[in-house]
């Protein structure tokens, strides 16, 4: 009977099947499994981690007889992949005090919560016992995993390093550091990067190829882009959505919106991120009213807008002067709450206001922020100074210095200048 429940233990984490697997917890638990079979008791804490439930991971944990290596890592993994990275680090100490050594799947799954909470200290100690134990030379996957981790905490040049150290590289690990680079980096050394691979005969995947169009939309590489996109076609994988977006974003970024567009209404399916990478094209080459009519189309299609989407729709607002269509974003804003949780959006809605000349309007947004940032700050300044209101301006630039902000130098000080 136990193999059995195993086997449907691991099914029901695979496909995040919680009721059955919690229905076949309460069959074992009727047969006292988990006091005599620690394989079973075990493969519930997977089931529990894999269906987003660590706390009742940590349940099942508890209630074991005795722990081994693998339930330890089965529950630091449900932690680490619940951002609940702290926990998770918790866990790989006391595992430790109880005298059990980490193998290369306890250490990979503490890297990522090392990684998923920017625990830097942490994950340069762990990186020191793995050196200890002689896995980096060893084994590949606790190589890739200290890349990303380093990726994550912001330290590019020790996660290439690390790559280099390996024996080894595979598309895990060539994927890992072009995002670094893509990303956070050097974008034409992630492109170079993506050739090295090619010419060491590593075959990109659809995540490496989505990490180097977003280089190619930060550097406006058009041409690498387009020549990206036909490996795409020709390895049949336009099909995967993430590429579809980041083809979408690509060529938006880079101002080619017709074939931005072309992309996107070839997408088998369309998300809110195939709108937003859209959207977000026609607001940075100031096409206001195609931007409102992609947030207005995406709604009537069923695609409920996030946070990312209503920035856009009330950038898009300030180009024409919407300001009608800005109050009603405004009131799905407060709808949703999301004025209250991000600075982000509370500073488009002021510089939205601003633009459109509801100065009245945007300093009272300020005014409701509960920590107005230098950007906020920089929002209502510029939008005084936009329609002459030069006192003001100047009140609202001594008192940002007041409260301890540094000016902008392109924004705040350009404004007061003009002014003055």
């Amino acid at each position: 009977m136990p193999p059995f429940l195993f086997n449907v233990l691991k099914a029901c984490a695979s496909i995040g099947a919680l009721d059955k697997g919690s229905q076949i917890h309460d069959e074992i638990l009727g047969k006292g499994l988990t006091k005599t079979n620690q394989i079973i008791g075990t493969a519930l804490i997977d089931m529990y981690a894999k269906c987003h439930m660590p706390i009742m991971a940590q349940e099942v944990f508890d209630m074991l007889p005795a722990r081994d290596i693998v339930s330890w890592t089965a529950l630091i993994a449900g932690f680490a992949k619940h951002d609940l990275g702290m926990e998770g680090l918790r866990c790989f100490d006391c595992l430790q005090d109880d005298g059990f050594h980490p193998n290369a799947v306890t250490y990979v799954c503490t890297l990522n919560a090392c990684g998923n909470i920017k625990a830097l200290q942490k994950g340069i100690e762990i990186h020191a016992k793995i050196e200890k134990d002689g896995m980096l030379g060893t084994n590949l996957a606790v190589g890739n995993a200290l890349i990303d981790m380093y990726v994550k905490c912001g330290l590019i040049s020790k996660a290439h390093e690390v790559f280099n150290r390996l024996p080894n590289q595979d598309v895990v690990s060539w994927t890992a550091l072009i995002a670094a680079y893509a990303k956070h980096g050097d974008a034409m050394f992630a492109l170079k990067c993506l050739d090295e691979m090619q010419l060491k005969g590593v075959a990109p995947n659809a995540v490496t190829y989505v990490c180097c169009l977003i280089a190619c939309g930060r550097i406006g590489d058009v041409e690498k882009g387009k020549e990206i996109h036909e490996e795409i076609v020709s390895k049949g994988l336009l099909e995967t959505l993430a590429l579809g977006n980041a083809l979408v974003d690509m060529y938006a970024n880079c101002g080619f919106l017709k074939r931005a567009l072309e992309v996107f209404d070839i997408l088998p399916k369309r998300d809110v991120i195939s709108w937003n990478a859209l959207m977000s094209g026609y607001v940075k080459y100031e096409y206001g009213i195609k931007a409102l009519n992609c947030l207005a189309q995406m709604q009537i299609e069923g695609v409920n807008p996030d946070f990312c989407t209503l920035v856009c729709g009330l950038k898009a607002c300030s180009i024409p002067g919407n300001v009608g269509k800005g109050r009603e974003i405004h009131a799905e804003i407060s709808r949703n709450g999301f004025l209250g949780r991000n600075m982000v959006i509370g500073s488009a809605l002021i510089d939205m206001y601003g633009k459109c000349g509801f100065l009245e309007i945007a300093h009272e947004v300020f005014d409701g922020l509960s920590t107005p940032d230098v950007i906020s700050w920089n929002s209502l300044i510029a939008g005084y100074a936009q329609h002459g209101y030069g006192k003001e301006a100047i009140r609202c630039f001594e008192l940002m210095q007041k409260q301890g902000f540094t000016p902008n130098a392109t924004i705040s000080f350009q404004c007061v200048e003009s002014l003055c």
